[in-house]
């Protein structure tokens, strides 16, 4: 297939492109193959351009932007752009975040814009899905649970996506749903010329059409809005019922509708307990939401749980104890009851009126103790088994209840600061703490800034930034880590300095701040056939010319030029500009005898002020 990208075949190396798979306002998605051994390969390949057309650069003209202002803007972009594929690498390897795998950006030849390719795994768009399977409120369910997972990594590395809409929603082979189209179309979307290709609004929430403040609580509102979609057979909030017909007018007001604050119906299907969850999502204002993606799964998992438990209840065989699917205690509990019950017939009538076991272990998980009306006196076997159902029960509610996975770890924020040579000790936290004992392992995306161990401790090693990335089980943590300098300020030392072949100057330079002037400095000379340096910072001129000396003390650094020449064969005349000192002890003799503080040539017994 030829595209306008095929002349970059085969990209990254080895692949071509074979088909079209999408296009969207901020490029096209292309299927690419690559052969291996005898074996096929496929990806996905995101193609942008910027600019996207020359209509685009002559827009920007025409708004009374010079070439230089078009190359800057285009050029601040793409600084943001770069940023957003940085992003996109550090959640990498999520199962529900569309995973990068590469990217390749190539300069236009004219010297104004890119073009963009960015590789990523091929997963199927949920529209497509939607036309081969029957979205049940069950699979709905799991949807919003797979996408809060998303939304929660998002949380932990600074993230807000602000474009959740079914379109950037994809499933893979085994049927995890996984949230895409991050940072470069929002950054796209953003500017000037992106403005005027936006889409629809039919996912955003009230206050980024205000122009307020937002948060991450903006993604939430737009997944509720997404499952309400999906639980209201395919019609948003405030449209027509399912089966109803309805024009550009009814999308209109229904946009205007949420605009407004107007309280929504619950959706068609799903149980009320699901509606409430989804009405909550979308709430009008940010503080009736959920306050966290995390806070909305757990709301979402617990009513899987219990569903899970529900059905597993009515699937139960009664006739034939032994073979059921459930637990060994729900299989237990109900064996006790019929032996029970066999060896006293008489218990069969009073059992009639005995609670069933779900409402035993709701009275039971909420503390209330009722009485059970009984019309025969029960034996002490019939009231031990029924006890044991009820335990069971409880212990199955129970264990329901109970989060099967890592949801977070504490004891480190999502983006910490440490001092460049210094090491953070961090205790960490895992939840739930029955997970405590778990292996973790850290990793550093940039050792020559940041360093871990395998204790999880982070320790600066260079000025910058990187990110520290732990693992337990199936959960991933990313922490932004900057590494700054303890010394802000050298000072105390001329940028300039002029000495004669043989003579010595001493560096004295001065740190601050001031609680950490006793930083350790290291100094090292450019050319040392030029001018040597030692550890305290003597210089000694060899030869003439001029040589760097560099400074460097807790992350802070100052070059000192040194221009060494031939002693002249009278005494010279003394300039600040072009002046050098000896070492500190004929300083400190020059300045005794002359009351200056200006420096002084050394050679031999000679001295010349």
């Amino acid at each position: 297939m030829e595209t306008r990208f095929s002349k970059y075949e085969p990209i990254f190396g080895s692949w071509y492109i074979k088909d079209k798979l999408g296009q969207g306002a901020a490029g096209e998605v292309l299927l690419i193959e690559r052969e291996d051994l005898g074996n096929t390969y496929r990806s996905a390949l995101k193609c942008i351009t910027i600019p996207q057309s020359k209509q685009d650069l002559q827009a920007a003209k025409a708004d009374g932007m010079t070439d230089d202002d078009v190359k800057a803007y285009y050029q601040s972009l793409m600084n943001r752009i770069k940023l957003e594929l940085l992003n996109m690498s550090r959640m990498k390897g999520n199962s529900n975040i569309v995973s990068y795998e590469d990217h390749m950006i190539v300069p236009h030849e004219d010297g104004i814009g890119w073009d963009i390719m960015i590789r990523m795994e091929l997963l199927t768009p949920l529209f497509q899905y939607c036309e081969e399977n029957d979205l049940t409120p069950e699979v709905v369910l799991k949807m919003g649970i797979d996408l809060c997972k998303a939304l929660e990594l998002c949380a932990n590395n600074g993230i807000i996506h602000r474009d959740i809409k079914p379109d950037n929603i994809f499933v893979s082979s085994n049927g995890d749903f996984k949230l895409g189209d991050f940072g470069v179309s929002r950054v796209l979307e953003e500017t000037r010329i992106g403005l005027s290709l936006r889409g629809t609004y039919t996912y955003m929430a009230p206050e980024v059409y205000k122009g307020e403040a937002y948060g991450p609580r903006t993604d939430i509102y737009s997944l509720g809005l997404v499952l309400y979609k999906f639980l209201n057979g395919g019609r948003n909030v405030f449209l027509p019922a399912p089966g109803e017909p309805f024009t550009q007018e009814d999308e209109d007001r229904a946009f205007f509708r949420r605009m407004s604050g107007a309280a929504a119906q619950p959706p068609a299907d799903g149980s009320d307990a699901f509606r409430s969850i989804v009405l909550k999502a979308c709430a009008y204002r940010p503080d009736d939401r959920f306050q966290t993606a995390r806070e909305m799964r757990l709301a979402l998992e617990e009513l899987d749980y219990r569903r899970k438990y529900d059905d597993a209840k009515a699937a139960e065989p009664m006739e034939e104890p032994a073979e059921k699917t459930g637990t060994a205690s729900e299989g237990a509990s109900a064996g006790a009851v019929k032996t029970a019950m066999a060896e006293e017939p008489d218990a069969a009538e009073a059992l009639t009126e005995v609670p069933g076991e779900e409402k035993v272990a709701e009275q039971a998980l909420q503390g209330i103790e009722k009485p059970v009306p009984k019309k025969k006196r029960l034996s002490k076997k019939v009231i031990a088994a029924f006890a044991l159902a009820a335990a069971a029960a409880v212990a199955l509610v129970i264990y329901a209840a109970i989060p099967k996975e890592v949801t977070d770890v504490k004891g480190i924020d999502a983006a910490e600061e440490i001092y460049i040579g210094d090491t953070m000790k961090v205790k960490y936290d895992i939840e739930p703490d029955r997970f405590e004992d778990e292996p973790m392992s850290f990793a550093s995306s940039d050792e020559k800034v940041l360093t871990v161990d395998k204790t999880g401790a982070l320790t600066g090693v260079s000025v910058g930034e990187a990110t520290m990335t732990l693992k337990v089980k199936e959960f991933t943590k990313s922490v932004d880590v900057k590494v700054v300098p303890k010394i802000t300020e050298i000072s105390g030392i001329e940028s300039n300095l002029t000495i004669y072949r043989g003579d010595t100057y001493d560096l004295d330079p001065k740190l601050a701040p001031e609680k950490f002037s006793k930083e350790p400095v290291s100094y090292t000379s450019s050319d040392k056939d030029i001018a040597t340096v030692n550890e305290d910072g003597l210089i000694t001129a060899a030869g003439d010319g001029t040589a760097k000396i560099s400074i460097d003390a807790g992350g802070c650094a100052k070059q000192v030029e040194v221009s060494v020449t031939e002693r002249p064969t009278s005494p010279p005349s003394y300039s600040g500009s072009s002046s050098s000192k000896s070492s500190k002890k004929s300083s400190k003799k020059s300045k005794k005898k002359s009351g200056s503080d200006k420096g002084s040539f050394s050679s031999g017994d000679d001295e010349y002020f």
